[in-house]
């Protein structure tokens, strides 16, 4: 898969989003290897819990009557690379995060991952439900 100048501004837009958003509830439920080519990663879950704020205020100003009444939680598999023994050992590591497209995995990365998995820690995500 080719990364095109589309899936960076979607990546940039993603990133500030999340920062002013304090959605992510980390804890790894699920661990599953996985391979590209001949190098082989564990899989990762985490639960995501988000919306619950916004939901409350929405309550309160009576925009919306019929929104839940806590967060909305959902589980996303993903895989962090960081094999290189000299960038564990640094403070400051280069991170890539790359997330694919419409239907796919991060299967997809494994070019980009088997390219820079020695120069950056990579973590690719899949949209809940894959």
């Amino acid at each position: 898969m080719k990364l095109t100048i589309n899936h960076f501004l979607y990546l940039r837009r993603v990133s500030q989003f999340v920062k002013h958003e304090h959605i992510l509830a980390p804890f790894t439920t699920f661990k599953r290897s996985m391979s590209f080519g001949n190098e082989h990663f564990q899989e990762h879950e985490i639960c995501i819990k988000t919306c619950g704020n916004l939901y409350r205020r929405w309550r309160e100003e009576k925009k919306f009557s019929n929104v839940p009444n806590g967060d909305l939680e959902f589980k996303v598999k993903y895989i962090d690379i960081n094999q290189n023994p000299v960038l564990k050992s640094r403070n400051s590591v280069p991170v890539i995060v790359a997330i694919h497209g419409a239907p796919g995995s991060y299967r997809d990365f494994s070019g980009l991952v088997s390219h820079l998995q020695q120069k950056a820690r990579i973590i690719v995500p899949n949209f809940p439900g894959k």
